[in-house]
C-alpha cells in the first residue's frame, strides 16, 4: 500500500466515524482537508487523521470540551503556518465561531519549541491541547522505525524526559483524562522500549561491523607491505607516488 492509499483509507475511516457520531464540526473540517490532498500537505494530514482517529477511539471529553471540538481542532491546527491555503482562516472561523476556547487551544498547539521548558509548563495547564499533544506522540512513536537513528534517539529522550512526566501529572490532576492518558502512556512506553531495544541491537551490529572493517584494513595494510617487500627483493622499481600497493 502506497502513502496516498494509506491517507485515503485513513480518511474514509475517520469520516465514517465522524458521520456515525454526528461530529458536526469535524465533518466539514474533514471535507475541507480532503479537497487539498495531493497539494503538498499529505504528510501533515495523515498525522492529523491518525490523531483524530485515536481521539475518537478513546471517546474522551475534556473538561466539558466535547469530542467534536477536539477532533475538529486536531484536523485544523497542523497546516504549516507559512503555507496556509486561501480560505483556510475563514473556514476555521466558521467552524469555531461559537467556541471562544478554540483560539487558545490552537495557539498552544501551534507552538513547537520542545526545547523550551516554559512550553511544557504552559502546555500542562491546557488540558485539551495537552491531550492532543500526547495523542500526537502516540502516533509518531509508531513511525520511529522509519526515522534515522540519531533523530529517533532524540525523540525517545524528549518523550521520556518531557512528555511522560506531564502525562503522569495530568493523570494525577485531571480525573476525566486519567483513563485515556493511561492507555496512551502504556502504548508510548511499550513502543519506546521496543525501539530502544532495536536501536541497541543495531548499535551492537554497528560496532561489530566497524571492528571487522578495522581488522580488514589492518590485514590489507599487512598484505600490501608483504607484496612491497617481495617486489623489493626481486629488484623491482617502486614509484611511491603512483604504485597501488603504496597509494590507497
Amino acid at each position: 500500500m502506497n502513502d496516498r492509499d494509506t491517507l485515503l483509507e485513513l480518511y474514509e475511516i475517520v469520516s465514517g466515524q465522524a458521520n456515525k457520531l454526528g461530529l458536526v464540526r469535524t465533518i466539514p473540517a474533514l471535507r475541507y482537508i480532503r479537497s487539498m490532498f495531493g497539494l503538498g500537505y499529505d504528510v501533515y494530514f495523515r498525522r492529523r487523521l491518525a490523531v483524530c482517529r485515536m481521539l475518537i477511539d478513546l471517546d474522551v471529553t475534556v473538561f466539558s470540551t466535547p469530542l467534536d471540538i477536539l477532533t475538529a481542532v486536531t484536523l485544523s491546527h497542523y497546516l504549516p503556518v507559512d503555507h496556509v491555503p486561501s480560505g483556510y482562516a475563514e473556514t476555521l472561523a466558521e467552524l469555531f465561531a461559537d467556541e471562544p476556547k478554540v483560539g487558545e487551544i490552537l495557539s498552544v498547539l501551534r507552538q513547537t519549541d520542545y526545547n523550551d521548558k516554559d512550553y511544557y509548563e504552559h502546555l500542562i495547564k491546557k488540558r485539551c491541547a495537552l491531550l492532543i499533544r500526547i495523542c500526537e506522540r502516540g502516533v509518531l512513536v509508531e513511525t520511529l522505525y522509519e526515522w534515522p537513528t540519531p533523530v529517533a534517539r532524540r525523540f525517545i529522550r524528549e518523550t521520556r524526559e518531557d512528555f511522560v512526566p506531564i502525562c503522569l501529572y495530568a493523570m494525577e490532576h485531571y480525573r476525566e483524562m486519567r483513563g485515556p492518558l493511561a492507555i496512551l502512556l502504556e502504548k508510548i512506553k511499550n513502543l519506546l522500549a521496543c525501539y530502544e531495544a532495536l536501536i541497541a541491537h543495531y548499535d551492537v551490529q554497528e560496532v561489530a561491523l566497524l571492528n571487522e572493517t578495522l581488522a580488514l584494513r589492518e590485514e590489507n595494510a599487512s598484505l600490501r607491505a608483504m607484496i612491497l617487500d617481495l617486489r623489493a627483493e626481486a629488484g623491482e622499481d617502486i614509484d611511491e607516488e603512483t604504485d597501488p600497493c603504496v597509494c590507497e
